[in-house]
């Protein structure tokens, strides 16, 4: 059977972490969660219980510290891809989204048989905050979107 990995990393983000674990646990095992935690460790340990969660300390902020945090999630990433089928990261207030012509299921979807020239824009990103609607990401963030025209 086809397995799914789906990895986040949270700082002081208990709202969108429990949006992130509630949304993701309809589809997976937590089992299949991997939590990245960088501040107040035992905090969320607790509320990712029964996740896999990975302690890292916060670095200082300097100019290539984006490029740097992604290098380590993408490291990894890759590293999972052992152990999964596929692998997914989204930041902690990002869910992805299936348009519900394709069905009511990412994880089917994504690791199912997809015919690529028909599913343009099933896979919405959707990121509270910064997205066309409210603050919790009602709607699609369109301007970032996966497959979004």
């Amino acid at each position: 059977m086809k397995s799914v990995a789906i990895l986040t990393m949270v700082y002081d983000d208990d709202i969108y972490l429990k949006i992130w674990l509630s949304y993701w646990e309809k589809f997976v095992p937590r089992s299949n969660l991997y939590v990245l935690i960088h501040a107040d460790y035992g905090h969320y340990e607790q509320m990712a219980s029964d996740c896999n969660t990975i302690r890292i300390a916060r670095p200082p902020m300097h100019a290539g510290s984006e490029v740097s945090r992604w290098k380590m999630l993408s490291s990894l990433a890759s590293g999972l891809t052992l152990m999964f089928d596929r692998v997914i990261y989204t930041d902690v207030d990002e869910i992805i989204a299936l348009d519900p012509k394709h069905g009511n299921n990412p994880i089917d979807y994504i690791l199912g048989p997809v015919d690529k020239r028909d599913s343009h824009g099933a896979l919405i990103v959707i990121q509270a905050g910064i997205c066309d609607g409210d603050q919790l990401g009602t709607r699609p963030d369109v301007g970032r979107g996966m497959g979004v025209p």
